[in-house]
């Protein structure tokens, strides 16, 4: 599983699976904050920050439920009643989800965003958001979720493959794809060894296989999400080889993404792809001998 904290405008760290940390503090053409929102901002990116240092994460969790608030579906609303909730705001929303991806890096906070309702709350933006910067972060924070073998099958129920497939097949920009190819590779890598394969055939039969292999098969995608690619898809078709290699044969270019990845000159997808097509052919294999007389 990969990991990584998610940059700051003050940090300028690495973001989740290499990602160089966007600016998160500001928006070419975004509209300005009123004065009640730079306070809630200056208060998020101060709390982002101390997210991304371990020893400080203990200090800030307890406002993982007012962060969370700021993505819920009815922040707006609560905001102009005077409830104290969320505002519209894509500035405030991208602080808050590199607060929680970052928090979300520590397996021990991991279960706290979930009952809280970080994952419905993530998933609402995924599916609302519009500010390519903040979906990186909303990505990478579902990302860092998906790693955490103990969680998998409550996320599974509740709906995370589903909401990164539709993240990716609605967002193209390669910073997202990057975070949505990690959230994937995280999400089957070890499962098998769990002895939970039905959370595997979740991850097969939502589509994401499908997608997997449209990002892998495209010559201009970024090598870092071709290396998640590579590793999601050998980690799925070692555990359910029949059933990947009916699903490739199906879909819409077969095994041509697979082979565009083995001509990569980044030597780690190459051998990726070679073992994909390895266990692809032994499968392949074993139908036609099955099938002799």
């Amino acid at each position: 599983a990969t990991k990584g904290p998610c940059g700051t405008e003050d940090g300028g760290t690495i973001g989740p699976g290499g990602v160089r940390g966007a600016n998160v503090g500001s928006s070419p053409g975004a509209s300005q904050p009123r004065d009640a929102d730079k306070v809630r901002i200056i208060a998020a990116r101060t709390i982002a920050n101390l997210a991304a240092r371990e020893e400080r994460r203990p200090d800030i969790v307890g406002s993982l439920a007012q962060l969370l608030g700021v993505l819920q579906p009815n922040a707006g609303d609560n905001e102009k009643n005077g409830n104290g909730g969320g505002v519209s705001n894509s500035q405030l929303q991208r602080l808050v989800c590199a607060a929680v991806a970052n928090l979300s890096i520590d397996s021990k906070y991991q279960g706290e965003v979930v009952r809280l309702g970080g994952l419905e709350a993530l998933s609402h933006l995924s599916r609302t958001g519009r500010d390519s910067q903040t979906l990186r972060m909303c990505a990478g924070a579902l990302a860092n979720l998906s790693a955490n073998a103990l969680l998998k099958e409550e996320l599974t129920r509740k709906g995370i493959v589903e909401t990164l497939v539709g993240l990716l097949k609605r967002v193209s920009h390669p910073d997202v794809s990057a975070q949505v190819a990690r959230g994937l590779a995280n999400w089957v890598v070890g499962t098998d060894d769990l002895g939970i394969g039905r959370v595997l055939d979740e991850f097969a039969t939502s589509g994401g296989l499908t997608t997997l292999l449209k990002l892998g098969g495209n010559r201009e995608a970024d090598l870092t999400v071709k290396k998640q690619v590579g590793t999601a898809i050998y980690h799925t078709l070692k555990a359910f080889p029949g059933m990947v290699k009916k699903q490739i044969d199906e879909s819409e270019n077969g095994i041509q993404p697979l082979l565009e990845m083995k001509k990569c000159a980044e030597k780690e997808v190459s051998l990726l792809a070679e073992s994909c097509l390895n266990i692809y052919n032994s499968e392949m294999e074993g139908v036609v001998e099955a099938a002799a007389p």
